[in-house]
């Protein structure tokens, strides 16, 4: 009796009901530790989600068409789009202006996953990105960094990791109190960051290291990284944003300045407003209205620049 009712408290607490109650569905991944499930159509709190055959969100990647600009994102659910339509998110929106102000086809390739951290999004760039060949590579990488210590649960036996997955943080995994709510074979991810992990240098270090490799891989493949610093709605309040936030945000800012690569400030770009009601839907994720702004904001960054990458 106790035990069914501490499983239904945790399924209420930890399965994303701030938003979407019945959470974003993932699978266990070899490489990346979790994923999107791969071609796949689902409907999350009344919402269709589509998932490509790559595990991307979003339809199947078409051949690239001549004078093509491709557009890949990562990042955790903040990018990716949570609680707003596929159409919605600031990657989308920013690949409609380019298309537009470059007059030539620009594609938006999401690889970002609900609950990746830097680490998971430096992999997903090495899986994917040489068969996608993206021209600019954004990366949005924070939250899951920020809020480490709330991480989704796994089974012991993924939690053997090699190669670059070393060097990822630890994932502090819930074992013990999601364990009776998760399957073996599947996992929910966390809508709810719950409080701000700690700042811990070893943490922040990984997570410079982390973004120098996306930019430097990026490099080595061709495209251009640039950087895309989320805004929150702690932003606007009148205390100084926690430490944890600002070192990450600091070295998110440093790594953009030592690779050259372009960075967009959304604190910035949302400083002007007299509040963050409307723009997010709970306190890290923005809304569809967020999203535009972001959107329009990196189209115009990204304009200037040219679509050629150089």
């Amino acid at each position: 009796m106790y035990a069914f009712m501490a499983r239904a408290w945790l399924s209420r607490q930890w399965t994303g009901a701030s938003a979407e109650p019945s959470g974003v569905p993932l699978v266990i991944d070899e490489q990346r530790v979790w994923a999107l499930p791969r071609g796949t159509e689902l409907d999350v709190a009344g919402m269709d989600l589509r998932v490509n055959d790559r595990g991307m969100r979003g339809g199947e990647v078409p051949a690239r068409l001549p004078g093509e600009v491709r557009l890949m994102t990562l990042g955790d659910s903040s990018v990716f789009g949570h609680g707003v339509r596929e159409t919605e998110v600031f990657s989308v929106i920013a690949a409609e202006q380019l298309s537009q102000r470059w007059q030539r086809p620009v594609l938006s390739l999401n690889g970002a996953v609900p609950g990746h951290d830097s680490g998971q999004s430096r992999m997903t760039l090495r899986t994917l990105s040489a068969d996608l060949s993206p021209d600019w590579v954004v990366i949005g990488s924070l939250w899951s960094d920020v809020y480490r210590g709330r991480r989704q649960s796994l089974p012991p036996r993924v939690l053997v990791v090699r190669g670059v997955l070393r060097e990822l943080a630890l994932y502090r995994l819930l074992q013990r109190l999601l364990a009776p709510v998760l399957s073996s074979e599947s996992i929910r991810w966390i809508a709810d960051a719950g409080d701000i992990s700690p700042l811990s240098p070893d943490a922040l270090d990984a997570y410079r290291r982390n973004l120098r490799a996306m930019a430097r891989d990026t490099s080595q493949l061709g495209g251009c990284p640039v950087f895309v610093m989320l805004p929150a709605p702690m932003d606007f309040d009148v205390v100084p944003v926690p430490e944890a936030v600002a070192a990450h945000r600091g070295v998110m800012r440093a790594v953009a300045s030592e690779t050259g690569a372009p960075l967009l400030d959304g604190p910035a770009l949302l400083a002007g407003n007299e509040g963050w009601r409307g723009l997010f839907i709970d306190q890290v994720h923005p809304s569809a209205t967020g999203h535009a702004r972001l959107g329009m904001a990196l189209a115009a960054v990204l304009a200037e620049l040219g679509p050629e990458c150089s």
